[in-house]
């Protein structure tokens, strides 16, 4: 499947949490509203010198289109990161119309994980209603 050319690009200062909402859609199918945090923190409470640091990550995503979606992916690259994701979420099931999913990931943290982030919807297939026959 192709891959949707679909980039929002959100940048924010040095804070230890971003969270921002937007809407995406393949030009066909949409709009798809996306609430997403990354919350950097220390992976253990006791201090060290060098402290290993866990991004958590949080997206809502709301289905606002007016037909099913059967299958829906996105990428989340952060930091200076290029290719490939830091995160990737999808829908499991059949997405109804208004209905809202929520994914929560722990990853470990790389330097700029929490100051910007790029989000792409990757793939995107509508439920597809088979016809009825007539007899």
């Amino acid at each position: 499947m192709k891959n949707l050319a679909l980039v929002l690009v959100l940048l924010a200062g040095s804070v230890p949490a971003m969270a921002t909402e937007f809407s995406l859609s393949d030009g066909e199918t949409g709009p798809i509203v996306v609430s997403m945090q990354i919350h950097v923190r220390n992976e253990k409470e006791e201090l060290t010198a060098y402290p290993k640091q866990i991004a958590e990550f949080t997206a809502s995503a709301r289905n606002d289109t007016e037909k099913p979606i059967r299958y829906a992916k996105f990428c989340v690259q952060t930091g200076r990161r290029r290719k490939g994701c830091d995160f990737e979420f999808w829908n499991k099931w059949i997405w109804m119309p208004g209905e809202e999913l929520t994914w929560m990931i722990d990853r470990h943290a790389r330097p700029g994980m929490d100051q910007a982030a790029k989000v792409m919807l990757l793939e995107i297939k509508p439920e597809v209603k088979k016809a009825k026959r007539s007899h």
